[in-house]
């Protein structure tokens, strides 16, 4: 059987051939190497769905939780009671201090016995 038979419809019997040159694609190692050197590296679209395997300093998902979840009042109070000195705001962290300002701000007399110790 002839190549002319098995071809029909509208694939005329005749066909011409072109010599299409083929760009090579780089490896997978030569785009990570180049893509270091950017910010945001410009991938290919093929390279989209890729994984980036370099070794990077990035933080898990779970250590930002104390970040975005608050302290309950009762573990608030129960370490503010553990970092307060007794002895007025001049003796106490700025952050303790801080906080017990923002405590008290709503109760003058409080807040300025322990800001005048």
């Amino acid at each position: 059987m002839k190549f002319e038979d098995l071809v029909g419809g509208a694939i005329s019997g005749k066909m011409r051939k072109a010599d299409l040159s083929v760009p090579k694609l780089p490896s997978i190692n030569q785009i990570l190497r180049e893509a270091r050197n950017y910010a945001v590296p410009p991938t290919p679209e093929y390279m989209q769905s890729v994984i980036d395997m370099s070794p990077k300093n990035d933080i898990g998902f779970y250590q930002y939780n104390a970040v975005f979840e608050a302290e309950s009042e009762r573990e608030l109070h129960n370490n503010l009671k553990q970092l307060v000195s007794g002895n007025g705001a001049k003796h106490d962290h700025p952050r303790v201090a801080r906080s017990i300002y923002e405590s008290f701000k709503h109760k003058p007399s409080l807040a300025d016995l322990y800001f005048r110790e």
